[in-house]
């Protein structure tokens, strides 16, 4: 599933109505279902939990970044010293408690606390500050946090000195569950951005040491393994969704859709000097078919002498969206995991900061990252419930997707009327590349594939844009661009229904590629498919709306 999040084009006042994904009053999940019985057949239920999806950004010199990764990490640490106690027993009983429903009063280590009695108790406790802290239970109990600061510094591990770790308990719960707090300290292992999406760990190395010490064993790391990837040709569409191509840098997205295209259509394909990629078939185009391969993104527009990055949106979007994910910045010669931090100013002056594990502005700019270098995301299509599928940038993959496919069907010789097939760039942040070729490409009618932004969601006023996922694709009549003549909607409509293919059309806001050719004398019918949350990184499509798109494109380019 996917919080729901607004539209980025139907909102005109945007910044001021960006929905709070932790207010219960404002958080919808969407898991792709179209009624609650659907949502019913698949085991959703009430009580039913719900989480993050967790990803795992490794940002070097052993750091380390997931949601709430400082809880898990405490588990690990306990976990080593299990392996370590079973090959070298310790001196005495230690206990290890992986306790639960921290959220939920603490209600497993008071059940633990309650029936294990020990003569010393360490709380890997979850959060913190940057440093690894210790602090009592209690304010007046400090024996037990002493004593592990006095055997930190023998190992030279610097500690913090917290004031003392309160417990959440519930409204009619005792609070006095330390039952001997003069032997019991908690123990928080230093995070940054704590309580976010995208903690930070440090190496646990030193309080792996200092755990050694208190257990009386050794502690030793070890290594995972990784899963390996089968050679099978994955879907276009997925293919498509991973690449970055913000737009200004869509080369990535230009040069894969190269190695997807037919032969013949590789033979015919060149790239202009605006960096469109165009697959002719014939000299002058009666027909043109447009996809932009751009995507909303992010620009890196400062390097800071600590090695973060600050990088202002490009193309257009809602920064709040973005802020604690995790994802990727290009530069020149490969991507750099990344975590995306907290937002700073507002309109078109806000940015984000971003952290790529440098230390330095020197190291930064050694690791490739400067200024211009493009941030985006962590991309993946992910499967919703039937046909349904959310990523980001599905605007306008899946317009490139269904133009290769479309491609990849068809022969020459089916194509009965000159047509040119054009992937483009910049569409994003001004239509750039289609207003280029348009300067010397004057086709009679013009196809552009993109995205019709729906308010086919719980968040929206469904008295404008309302084309329902799953009902067929979309002719886009009016946007922000321009309007389609009556005439043309009505009869891509009929060819449709002649066809036995799902249709809609209605009126959204944003601009396509195809109103740049209506100067040159082309009638502009954009065709698309309804997506929410437009511009968000969880952007949601029905593949069998794509696919309607699809058999659309097949009787257009082929119908004499």
């Amino acid at each position: 599933g996917v919080v729901a999040a607004l539209s980025v084009h139907l909102q005109p006042d945007r910044a001021a109505t960006v929905p709070r994904a932790d207010h219960p009053e404002q958080m919808y999940i969407d898991i792709g279902a179209r009624s609650e019985a659907e949502a019913r057949a698949a085991g959703v239920d009430l009580l039913d939990p719900i989480t993050l999806e967790k990803s795992f950004t490794d940002l070097g010199k052993g750091r380390v970044s997931a949601p709430w990764i400082s809880g898990r990490a405490g588990a690990e640490a306990l976990v080593e010293l299990a392996l370590l106690m079973r090959q070298t027993p310790p001196a005495g009983t230690v206990t290890l408690g992986f306790v639960s429903q921290q959220y939920n009063g603490n209600a497993g280590l008071a059940r633990v606390l309650a029936r294990v009695q020990a003569d010393r108790m360490v709380w890997l406790k979850p959060g913190g500050g940057v440093k690894p802290a210790v602090a009592p239970v209690a304010d007046r109990a400090p024996q037990m946090a002493d004593q592990i600061a006095a055997l930190a510094a023998k190992s030279k591990l610097d500690l913090d000195r917290d004031s003392a770790a309160r417990l959440d308990v519930p409204a009619f719960a005792s609070e006095e569950i330390w039952k001997q707090p003069e032997r019991a300290a908690s123990l928080t292992l230093g995070v940054e951005n704590a309580g976010t999406p995208v903690e930070v760990l440090s190496s646990l190395s030193p309080i792996f040491r200092l755990l050694e010490d208190l257990a009386g064993i050794q502690v030793a790391g070890g290594e995972g393994g990784s899963i390996g990837k089968g050679a099978f040709e994955r879907p276009v569409l997925e293919q498509l969704i991973e690449v970055s191509g913000v737009s200004g840098h869509e080369a990535p997205v230009r040069q894969l859709i190269q190695t997807l295209l037919p032969e013949w259509a590789r033979r015919v394909s060149r790239v202009d000097d605006k960096g469109n990629l165009i697959v002719a078939v014939g000299e002058k185009p009666e027909r043109l078919f447009l996809a932009h391969m751009d995507e909303l993104g992010f620009e890196v527009t400062e390097v800071e002498s600590n090695g973060k990055l600050w990088a202002t949106s490009h193309g257009g979007g809602t920064v709040d969206f973005f802020e604690w994910h995790a994802g990727m910045v290009h530069t020149d010669s490969r991507s750099l995991p990344a975590i995306l931090l907290a937002s700073q100013g507002g309109g078109l002056s806000q940015r984000v900061e971003v952290d790529i594990g440098a230390t330095s502005q020197q190291e930064a700019v050694a690791m490739g990252a400067w200024i211009g270098s493009t941030v985006t995301v962590r991309k993946k299509l992910r499967p919703l419930l039937g046909t349904r599928v959310s990523a980001r940038s599905l605007d306008d993959r899946a317009g490139c997707a269904a133009l290769v496919e479309l491609l990849r069907s068809l022969r020459p010789d089916e194509i009965k009327r000159p047509a040119w097939f054009v992937f483009t760039v910049d569409e994003e942040t001004g239509l750039h590349g289609a207003e280029f070729l348009a300067e010397s490409v004057h086709p009679k009618e013009v196809y552009p594939l993109d995205t019709f932004v729906s308010s086919d969601s719980p968040l929206e006023n469904h008295r404008f844009a309302d084309a329902r996922l799953g009902d067929g694709f979309v002719i886009r009549a009016i946007d922000s661009s321009g309007m389609t003549p009556r005439e043309a909607v009505m009869r891509v409509a009929e060819l449709a229904r002649r066809h036995n293919i799902p249709v809609q059309y209605g009126v959204t806001s944003g601009a396509n590629d195809g109103s740049k050719f209506v100067a040159g004398g082309a009638v502009n019918i954009p065709l698309g498919w309804p997506l929410r949350y437009s511009h968000s990184p969880a952007e949601v499509a029905d593949l069998a709306d794509v696919e309607a798109l699809g058999k659309i494109l097949s009787v257009l380019a082929t119908e004499p």
